[in-house]
């Protein structure tokens, strides 16, 4: 089956895949979602700039695995995998996933069309 690495987005730990990590192991598949810095159980202070560190942290993540795995990004978890995407040969990713926070996708006027929820590269 395949690894999934689930990257959270801002105010956000890796908690917040509590109830998609069972269903996906379930279905056969590993799954590794890690609290960037500064969020959820890591300890990195603000003062040490965490957000800088939360790029190079999923690259530490993809370099451990042996086989390709799906990278899925919770609202500015998206950002950070587009990063990792972009420094990383897509021979240690297959495919990323971004999922926007639902009130991200509202157009406020017909001038800005709604963007899909799920974007797939």
């Amino acid at each position: 089956m395949s690894t999934y690495v689930l990257i959270h987005g801002g105010w956000h730990g890796s908690w917040c895949w509590n109830r998609l990590t069972p269903l996906l192991q379930q279905a056969g598949h590993q799954v590794i979602a890690p609290d960037l810095p500064g969020h959820g159980l890591d300890n990195t202070p603000a003062a040490a700039r965490p957000y800088e560190l939360y790029v190079p942290r999923v690259c530490d993540v993809l370099d451990e695995e042996e086989e390709p795995v799906i990278l899925l990004g919770h609202s500015s978890g998206g950002n950070i995998i587009t990063s990792v995407a972009e420094l990383r040969p897509r021979g240690k990713h297959r495919r990323t996933v971004r999922i926007r926070h639902a009130s991200s996708a509202r157009s406020p006027s017909p001038m800005f069309p709604i963007s899909p929820l799920v974007q797939i590269g």
